[in-house]
């Protein structure tokens, strides 16, 4: 079997590594089909023909260079899809941070208002006021009534901080996934280019016997 076509049938099993699945490595076998076609007349040329050392070491230079490519594509992709997902899971963190420490100022909060009213109410029965009716008891309902909107505040802003650390974090693993894919078809258009060079190659080296 011609080099070109073992080269490009490899692509299927590099495909399943990066885990795409079955549209990348059908890809990898139609790859070898169209490469196998190309190099199939220069094979057939060349089936009683010799080549010469330095035929054999340019061919295989060839090969080399278009295997180096691929590795170095895929590798790439590698550890930029390894970074976005790190990316990803310090915005989940974070996301969870901000719904942790919303809840704890929330609270906090809370408890400063209660405080402050019952300080607030104490000095009003010191000077003789009844706190359960009139103007008094509405000056306690309206402090509890701030004190209410501002820890619903507190705990809104955190769930909007979470939220977008969420929808940045879908962003980087979508963006994880589309480098895996787009590593997988750069390296089909390596194994084509390589492929197709060597079989330029076969043919002038085949075109005539060597003296």
């Amino acid at each position: 079997m011609c080099p070109v076509t073992l080269s490009a049938i490899g692509l299927g099993g590099v495909a399943s590594a990066l885990g795409i699945g079955g549209t990348a490595a059908a890809a990898g076998t139609a790859a070898a089909v169209t490469t196998g076609a190309v190099a199939g007349t220069a094979v057939a040329g060349a089936s009683a023909a010799a080549l010469t050392t330095t035929q054999i070491v340019s061919l295989g230079l060839t090969l080399a260079s278009g295997a180096f490519g691929l590795v170095q594509s895929i590798s790439q992709a590698g550890a930029q899809k390894k970074a976005l997902k790190q990316q990803a899971r310090r915005e989940e963190e974070a996301a969870t941070d901000a719904l942790r420490r919303g809840e704890k100022e929330s609270n906090r909060a809370r408890l400063i208002g209660a405080r402050e009213r019952s300080e607030q109410a104490a000095r009003m029965a010191a000077n003789g006021l009844s706190i359960t009716s009139g103007d008094a008891l509405d000056v306690l309902d309206e402090a509890a009534l701030l004190t209410e909107q501002d820890a619903f505040r507190i705990r809104t802003d955190a769930n909007r901080e979470a939220q977008g650390n969420l929808q940045r974090s879908a962003s980087l693993r979508t963006e994880a996934s589309s480098v895996k894919r787009s590593a997988v078809f750069q390296g089909i258009g390596t194994v084509l280019t390589t492929g197709s060079r060597v079989a330029s190659q076969w043919r002038s080296f085949t075109a005539a016997p060597v003296s």
